[in-house]
């Protein structure tokens, strides 16, 4: 579902300031309702009730919020787009997601600079399951992402542990089955290779960027990884399957 730009809906004379007020609020009320009141919504923010109304009616008009102002999972997503649109950092528009919505913030990222993205992949390593957050393909290359939605920076032994269990992953994905797994969750029966780097995304800075070879990289920072990732790979940790 597409939004429609701001300035489609300019007889709602809210200035953007406002409105990008009532959109980090709103995202903090819905994290344990999907209802929205233009009252509570004037009371978790700067925001006058008449204004909360006015931003109300807009996003809704936009299809970001729902009828009668709930708002679902989804939207909830696309809130978080549009406040980075109106000028919020990623990382503070995301503190108010779950780990799910944060792992659809990453696959939508993606998804909008041109990658085809699935996510909640299972794969055999040894005898047990594992989980991949997001594989996402693009070409050639390909991304293996964990996607970390913790609030505090991960201490320099969390994180080599993380990475340590997404090289596994990794390497997991040489196996046979595995990678039938993952081409039928594609949808895709041709056996083109992909080159494939393993990822952790977080949503703080990390003590470190680079760990074995594989990029850690905040929320904040993702777009612009994404961008680079092409040209870089080579210097990156990275297998090839097929």
């Amino acid at each position: 579902m597409g939004v429609e730009p701001l300035n489609n809906f300019a007889g709602m004379s809210l200035p953007p300031r406002s409105l990008r007020e009532a959109v980090v609020a709103l995202l903090r009320l819905t994290r344990g309702s999907p209802l929205a009141k233009a009252e509570e919504l004037a009371e978790a923010s700067l925001l006058t009730l008449e204004e909360a109304s006015q931003a109300l009616e807009n996003l809704q008009a936009r299809g970001l919020v729902g009828g009668d102002f709930k708002v679902s999972p989804y939207q909830r997503v696309q809130l978080v787009l549009e406040a980075v649109r109106l000028g919020v950092p990623l990382e503070r528009a995301c503190r108010s997601l779950s780990w799910g919505e944060f792992e659809e913030t990453v696959k939508n990222a993606l998804e909008l600079n041109g990658y085809e993205a699935i996510h909640h992949l299972r794969i055999r390593i040894g005898g047990r399951l594992s989980e991949i957050d997001v594989f996402a393909v693009k070409g050639e290359l390909a991304l293996l992402l964990d996607c970390k939605h913790w609030r505090r920076p991960l201490s320099p032994s969390q994180l080599r542990r993380v990475v340590e269990a997404q090289v596994e992953r990794l390497e997991a994905l040489k196996d046979e089955e595995n990678l039938k797994v993952l081409r039928l969750k594609l949808g895709r029966k041709n056996y083109r290779k992909f080159y494939v780097i393993p990822v952790v995304v977080t949503l703080l800075e990390a003590s470190h960027r680079l760990v074995e070879g594989v990029p850690v990289v905040p929320i904040s920072r993702l777009p612009s990884f994404l961008a680079e990732a092409p040209t870089h790979f080579h210097q990156l940790k990275w297998v090839r399957i097929e």
